[in-house]
């Protein structure tokens, strides 16, 4: 965690996005936008983690949390060197973290500023396909949409639940989230979120992008033409900064 943000906690709760009727589940989530500082590079961040991961493991009763180290695969012209995506199980775990943090971890973020400048945004992620990681490095791919006229958050959302178990069906391997900013230094809109997808490996990778030749998922697609706009995906290599939440 670098250049945490001090926050008040908002009235805005993970359920003003949920309804009773998804299949997903809701986390916490962070991302810094990190750039080194002068004469610093990976291996000093990662001086830095070792120590980080200290700390999380003698205040493990505080509450869970992991982090992954997002890194370009190719060039996309981002305005950074690196990103951290942390992730909290629940609110509960959050808070306590967060608390814990501000108290006890100044010293670490002291040190962490030193390696890096970043910008960073909270906010909440729904896993509509859960799938862990497989390896150590795996590819990450993300794009931004923003709801058409007359299109809901709540009616996304079904559609990925429904595409999800087509997934599942049609043998497609990784996971997917989306990414709902809530405060941050980044600009949003209220009718955007993030897409986040993984294969989980890059030779899953290749089994789906054989299958997708030969299933059918116009309908689908069709659905979400109607409600969202989105971006091309941006692909990053992610490896686990922290060991992962079981």
């Amino acid at each position: 965690m670098k250049n945490i943000l001090i926050i008040l906690f908002s009235l805005f709760s993970i359920y003003a996005y949920s309804d009773n009727h998804e299949k997903g589940t809701w986390v916490a989530a962070e991302y810094h936008f990190c750039n080194f500082n002068d004469g610093q590079d990976l291996g000093d961040l990662m001086r830095v983690v070792g120590k980080f991961n200290k700390f999380l493991d003698e205040h493990s009763d505080k509450g869970q949390y992991d982090a992954v180290l997002l890194q370009e695969i190719y060039d996309v012209d981002n305005e950074w060197d690196y990103v951290w995506s942390g992730h909290w199980p629940s609110n509960e775990d959050m808070a306590n973290g967060m608390q814990n943090w501000v108290e006890n971890g100044g010293s670490i973020q002291a040190e962490f500023d030193k390696v890096s400048s970043c910008s960073a945004i909270r906010g909440y992620q729904y896993i509509y396909n859960n799938s862990a990681p497989e390896g150590k490095v795996w590819p990450v791919q993300y794009r931004s949409c923003s709801l058409k006229e007359g299109a809901s958050h709540e009616a996304v959302r079904e559609l990925y639940d429904r595409a999800a178990e087509r997934w599942s069906e049609d043998g497609l391997k990784g996971g997917g989230r989306l990414f709902y900013q809530q405060f941050g230094s980044q600009q949003h809109d209220w009718n955007n979120y993030t897409q986040v997808v993984s294969p989980g490996s890059f030779a899953n990778e290749a089994t789906n992008r054989a299958l997708l030749d030969e299933l059918d998922y116009s309908d689908i697609n069709g659905e979400w033409s109607e409600m969202v706009d989105c971006t091309p995906y941006v692909v990053y290599a992610g490896t686990y900064l922290t060991n992962p939440i079981d």
